[in-house]
């Protein structure tokens, strides 16, 4: 294991000193047994999963934003949808440009702010700033104002425990220290 994210690894193997790590946390294993269990269904009151739009449970999504109101969109292609407590709001998915003006599909990453409860959207070397669904004047701009950071980012977003942002692309990432305003990472 590493001490930073390296990115996903499906043939990812335990190290012998790992394996003594985890153990020494929480004991040796009971039995040499493998159990087999068996996904669990997921039962909302009212809602039939069935009725969700397949295209966007089974596949990848571009980006996933909670804006500075608490509600959680999913952007995928020149589509978002709502996001309710359960599921997917009525009338979902729309069309990006039928209510975020000037924001192009194809998403790469959002986030929100919450110090200036601004959402950024991320697409290419370009990025643009909303305030609720409003664009903000003067976007979309340049990513190098995010000095060091790459174009067509995978991931972004505010850590709630220290409040800095942190970017993803492949198995790099950037942190950008909201008190310093400085970037760091890569």
């Amino acid at each position: 294991m590493a001490p930073f994210y390296k990115g996903w690894d499906p043939n990812l193997r335990l190290e012998e000193d790992d394996k003594k790590g985890i153990q020494s946390l929480y004991g040796d294993p009971l039995s040499s047994t493998t159990t087999t269990t068996q996904k669990p269904s997921i039962n909302f009151p009212g809602f039939d999963i069935k009725e969700m739009p397949t295209d966007l449970c089974k596949s990848k999504i571009d980006a996933l934003v909670t804006t500075s109101d608490g509600t959680s969109y999913v952007f995928k292609e020149d589509n978002y949808w709502m996001l309710t407590t359960d599921s997917v709001a009525s009338g979902y998915p729309r069309r990006i440009s039928q209510d975020w003006s000037e924001l192009p599909g194809n998403i790469d990453a959002a986030f929100t702010w919450q110090t200036t409860r601004n959402t950024y959207f991320f697409q290419g070397d370009k990025y643009w700033s909303y305030q609720g669904k409003s664009p903000l004047p003067g976007y979309p701009k340049d990513i190098a104002n995010w000095p060091g950071l790459p174009a067509n980012l995978d991931a972004a977003f505010e850590w709630g425990k220290d409040g800095h942002l942190y970017f993803f692309k492949g198995s790099h990432y950037w942190k950008y220290d909201t008190d310093l305003q400085t970037m760091s990472g890569g």
